[in-house]
């Protein structure tokens, strides 16, 4: 005989209907609340970049399926809640909203948070934010890139993925069409006539005047720009010699590289020759691999890393190079050189760069 399935309700009273959803509530709150605990800590540890994925919030959608929204507010909840334990104990109790604890996290103080939290609790998500535009007034929104919305999509908000809550992904992106976009953009005076100009000057080329022209021109001289810098990469490569100590490789902020070599700040220079065979055994991305060997797909923030670090030696020989982005860089070089030295060292850095030359 075929076991009744658990969606089949219609034999229950509704007395019993109604205890049986409260009841489910109420466990529901005890595991998000657990949920949350769990992403805390391997965000504290930051276990997600021991298993190559470049931020939590990818880890999140790539190896717990979890969609964008539910990373999204789970992570906000679990960097909040670090600050402030007491968000644990509010989200088991069904005290407060999983979705009222990102708007509130840029706001939140020693001084503030359990008066922001006890209001949070009372409130819908749409009224805390009209209560929060009333007591913290916002600047006009960030420029954003997106898919046009189906119909049903077209009113609701996008989830940002940026800031505090993670390095992934810029935005949600939704469909228009099955290979176009829309882009806004929020854009300041002097930009907006930078691209009439462009488009003027190339009118010739783009008599409709179409920007999609002429962004995509722009970005193409802009990528060929940034490759060459980045990567050495050039139409007419030529070989190139290791120079003399130089200084600092662009980009390479944060790196292991950074911490220590006989108390000397001056670094090698890799050759844009070594670079463009970099570019061509690992590609264009980071190449941390976990120990599933799962390899890291981020292309921002790309950094030069010393398997041998330079700092102790290392050569700047291909052998010893690969591209890593800045997280998996920071984790390489706490287990290289310990996390108290790393966070040290990077203190004291953005101490130097708050102090105004003479």
């Amino acid at each position: 005989m075929k076991a009744r399935g658990f969606w089949q309700l219609h034999e229950l009273s509704d007395a019993c209907l109604l205890g049986r959803l409260r009841e489910l509530l109420v466990a529901e709150a005890r595991s998000e609340a657990r949920i949350v605990a769990h992403l805390a800590e391997v965000d504290a540890r930051r276990v997600h970049l021991k298993a190559a994925a470049p931020s939590l919030f990818e880890y999140c959608q790539k190896q717990l399926g979890l969609s964008d929204n539910q990373a999204y507010y789970r992570i906000a909840a679990a960097r909040v809640a670090q600050r402030f334990p007491v968000v644990f104990e509010l989200l088991e109790r069904r005290a407060l909203h999983l979705t009222s604890i990102a708007p509130l996290a840029q706001h939140l103080t020693t001084e503030n948070h359990l008066e922001l939290l006890g209001e949070a609790g009372r409130l819908s998500k749409r009224e805390l934010l009209r209560w929060l535009a009333r007591r913290y007034p916002q600047p006009e929104v960030s420029s954003h890139i997106r898919k046009l919305p189906d119909r049903e999509l077209a009113s609701r908000k996008l989830v940002p993925h940026g800031g505090a809550v993670s390095a992934g992904p810029t935005g949600s992106i939704e469909p228009r069409s099955e290979s176009h976009y829309r882009l806004q953009l929020n854009t300041p005076e002097r930009v907006k006539a930078k691209l009439e100009l462009a488009r003027d000057l190339m009118s010739h080329a783009n008599p409709s005047g179409d920007l999609v022209v002429v962004i995509e021109r722009g970005l193409d001289l802009l990528i060929t720009q940034l490759q060459k810098a980045r990567f050495g990469e050039t139409s007419r490569p030529r070989s190139q010699t290791a120079r003399p100590q130089q200084a600092a490789i662009p980009g390479a902020t944060g790196s292991r590289q950074d911490f220590d070599r006989s108390k000397s700040s001056a670094r090698s220079h890799v050759p844009r020759e070594t670079r463009r065979r970099l570019v061509e055994r690992d590609g264009r991305c980071c190449a941390f691999v976990g120990d599933d060997g799962a390899r890291c797909t981020a292309r921002a923030f790309l950094e030069i890393d010393h398997r041998q670090p330079w700092a102790r030696g290392g050569p700047d020989t291909l052998e010893n190079l690969r591209w890593l982005c800045r997280a998996h860089n920071q984790l390489q070089a706490e287990q290289d050189f310990g996390k108290p030295h790393v966070q040290r060292a990077i203190a004291e850095r953005r101490l130097r760069q708050l102090v105004i030359p003479p």
